[in-house]
């Protein structure tokens, strides 16, 4: 049940201009190790999302 209400938070916060696919992870987290996380983008991470 919570991997929905995830993806619908992730949505929600693209809608408002909070967040975008297409940045890397580091964009917005950046103590993340930048190797991998330069390689990841929010689009792969949101899309690995079993729901």
């Amino acid at each position: 049940m919570t991997k929905p209400f995830t993806a619908i938070a992730i949505l929600k916060a693209v809608e408002d201009g909070l967040l975008d696919l297409n940045k890397k992870i580091t964009d917005y987290l950046p103590d993340y190790p930048k190797t991998p996380g330069d390689g990841i983008k929010i689009r792969i991470f949101y899309r690995t999302l079993p729901v």
